[in-house]
């Protein structure tokens, strides 16, 4: 019987048919009718005994020893009841995996995960991942990204922008979370990067005092800005709602009969809706602008727009022209409300932190209304209104 080595085999000459050469441990020299060489695995399963099939690659590229060696291998895990073609497609599986970016983990959060987030929070969230963590990271495999190396390229971040610093090392950490999620990586070994960057501590917001608030309101009467941008200020203070919350409300939120506005989840910090009970005064500003843009999807339009709302920095640009940068931001209204009627005890606390939105913990409209206080924060609201009312006569 003819010795078949790697001689045999490179002299080999097509015979115009297909050619079987058995070379043992189950290993086979396929040979095509045009000569075409290439080595093949058959073997059978020791539960099933379905006979299957594996290609190992062309003979003129993988020498007759590491296809035989390759062939034992695979019997070796055959004789262990595991199948060799199922655990090579797990491990190319798993390279694959391997290989996939911490952009393309990014992209999929925001189809799984991001789509539940608000608009704003959404907005705010992709912007870090495009301005900060991608140009850094964005290109590295997941699997690649070792704590070290995280830290160095976030540092130059935490040196201009701690508080910047800090949001993308919580993202970093989400999106290794994720690809624990998603079967990338079996445990997260970016979960200690947050503590590299911690929370700075924050500076208050600036705010007026209660009592500075008849000279606010006479410099916003009396200036020149547009009658939409006052009434957007006054809206934005009566309902102690935040900028973006004020600026994007819809008139279909609204409900007159019921005096109360209704923001959606998509549009909230923390994702889920908050009911505002509207004051008179909140309902005159409202009457006035339907009077503008009744007809309109927004309650505040865009200048430019129609179908688009009012921009939620308007506010704050028109603080700064009223002479108020660094005294007072419209975030810092909402302490001012809270200041207000904490000093004259108008409710407990948790039912002004309530008017706030905030500890928000239903997701249901009607648990929700009944556990954050919405009853109680009717006159709340109102009490709010009126004293607001009385600094604009006082003014």
């Amino acid at each position: 019987m003819t010795k078949i080595n790697q001689t045999f085999i490179n002299k080999l000459k097509p015979t115009g048919k297909e050619e079987r050469y058995a070379l043992g441990h189950k290993l086979f020299l396929v040979m095509t009718p045009k000569g075409s060489k290439s080595y093949r695995y058959i073997y059978r399963l020791p539960d099933t005994k379905a006979i299957r099939k594996k290609n190992l690659g062309r003979a003129d590229v993988l020498s007759l020893e590491e296809a035989l060696n390759r062939a034992i291998s695979y019997n070796c895990s055959v004789s262990r009841g595991i199948d060799p073609i199922e655990k090579i497609e797990m491990e190319e599986a798993q390279l694959q995996l391997q290989k996939i970016t911490l952009k393309e983990i990014a992209d999929d959060w925001h189809k799984t995960k991001g789509v539940r987030l608000s608009e704003a929070h959404l907005k705010d969230r992709l912007a870090r991942f495009n301005n900060h963590l991608f140009p850094i990271l964005g290109d590295y495999a997941i699997s690649d990204i070792t704590l070290f190396n995280a830290r160095e390229l976030i540092k130059p971040i935490a040196d201009k922008a701690p508080f910047m610093a800090e949001k993308v090392a919580r993202d970093l950490r989400e999106l290794g979370n994720h690809a624990v999620e998603m079967g990338i990586l079996s445990n997260n070994h970016l979960l200690l990067i947050k503590q590299s960057f911690p929370r700075p501590k924050s500076k208050p917001n600036p705010c007026i005092k209660p009592e500075e608030l008849p000279a606010f309101l006479k410099k916003l009467v009396e200036s020149n800005l547009m009658l939409q941008t006052r009434l957007l200020i006054e809206f934005e203070l009566l309902t102690m709602v935040r900028a973006n919350e004020a600026a994007s409300v819809e008139w279909d939120d609204i409900d007159f009969s019921k005096r109360r506005w209704a923001i959606p989840a998509e549009k909230m910090k923390m994702d889920k809706p908050h009911y505002v009970p509207l004051s008179t005064q909140a309902i005159e500003i409202l009457r006035l602008l339907q009077q503008l843009n009744g007809n309109k999807k927004y309650v505040f339009v865009h200048r430019t727009d129609d179908n688009k709302h009012i921009s939620s920095n308007t506010a704050n640009q028109a603080f700064k022209r009223l002479g108020y940068k660094d005294v007072m931001i419209p975030h810092g209204m909402r302490s001012l409300a809270a200041t207000y009627l904490e000093d004259i005890g108008a409710e407990a606390q948790e039912v002004i932190n309530a008017c706030l939105a905030h500890n928000e913990k239903s997701s249901t409209a009607k648990v929700y209304l009944r556990s954050n206080y919405y009853e109680r924060r009717i006159p709340v609201m109102q009490i709010w209104g009126d004293y607001v009312e009385q600094c604009k006569r006082n003014r």
